[in-house]
């Protein structure tokens, strides 16, 4: 099957009403630099801190050695 992954915040802004997963209009988006958790996204796909609390990306088991260490800090990009 295929391994759901998750980063941290959402870096995207979403336009217009529709979902492409679900079956109603939505009231709203989350904004730029919400945490990406229940309900913005279904649990099963949702980022993780208790189990990744020193990383972006969940699941955080398997990092390359390559990846740097330390934490992004996405608010200079995209800010709150």
């Amino acid at each position: 099957g295929r391994r759901n992954m998750s980063f941290r915040h959402v870096l995207i802004a979403h336009f217009g009403t529709v979902s492409s997963i679900r079956d109603e209009n939505s009231p709203g988006f989350p904004g730029c630099y919400t945490p990406m958790v229940s309900p913005v996204v279904f649990e099963n796909e949702g980022y993780k801190a208790t189990e990744c609390p020193t990383d972006d990306i969940w699941p955080c088991d398997g990092r390359p050695s390559s990846w740097p260490e330390q934490l992004m800090d996405f608010t200079k990009v995209c800010p709150v």
